[in-house]
């Protein structure tokens, strides 16, 4: 029996030192799922990016990827982000050191599954100068 629509993202965050979100990706996948069986149907799917633009950060265009696919046996269906960001002025007006700041937040991925539940990942990296002083965070919701 074919089961009604579901919604589910994953987001990922990076904040500053003062708890502002300084650049974000977040992926969302709607599903029908039919548990007799065993099968996923793709809805929809969207993958959003943000950045704090105003404190020096900047997104990477050429980096930026968006996609979704089925399992082999369409029981999955998954929504992948992939994003990097830049911030040149991000140490430098902190500490007054220089170098370039990066954020990518790669396989922000969340999946739909045939018996209707949803999974989720991601993997952050952080580096640069004063990339030690930015959070990571991740958070996975139903809509």
């Amino acid at each position: 029996m074919l089961l009604p629509d579901r919604t589910v993202w994953v987001k990922s965050t990076v904040e500053d030192p003062v708890q502002l979100d300084v650049n974000w990706v977040r992926t969302t996948v709607s599903f029908a799922y039919d548990n007799d069986t065993g099968v996923v149907f793709y809805q929809s799917g969207e993958c959003k990016a943000k950045w704090l633009s105003a404190s020096g950060w900047e997104r990477d265009e050429d980096y930026a990827d968006c996609h979704w696919y089925y399992s082999d046996n369409q029981s999955k269906v998954t929504v992948s982000a992939d994003e990097h960001f830049t911030n040149d002025d991000f140490c430098r007006v902190l500490l007054k050191q220089y170098g370039t700041d990066h954020v990518y937040h790669n396989n922000v991925v969340v999946t739909g599954n045939s018996d209707g539940s949803a999974d989720g990942d991601v993997d952050i990296d952080i580096f640069g100068p004063c990339g030690n002083l930015l959070t990571p965070e991740i958070i996975c919701s139903w809509d």
